[in-house]
């Protein structure tokens, strides 16, 4: 018996798991991976990247801090 895969289900799986083993025709495993992805938002700007490295390549470029920086003149 074949089980259809719906949006519920996929939304309910991966709020529970990380990740879902399919298994192709010929009983080939395909994982599905939950990824998350990185978000910056400030200075009425937003910017996503996929991985870590784009983050820490972006925090770099633009010289961010992990503290806030008062600069009193």
């Amino acid at each position: 018996m074949k089980k259809e895969i719906t949006k519920e289900f996929l939304r309910d799986h991966f709020r529970k798991h990380d990740s879902l083993t399919l298994y192709g025709v010929d009983g080939t495993p395909i994982i599905f991976t939950k990824k998350h992805k990185y978000v910056v938002e400030g200075g009425c700007h937003k910017f996503t990247f996929d991985t870590c490295e784009g983050l820490a390549e972006f925090y770099l470029k633009q010289h961010l801090s992990m503290t806030p920086n008062i600069d009193i003149r």
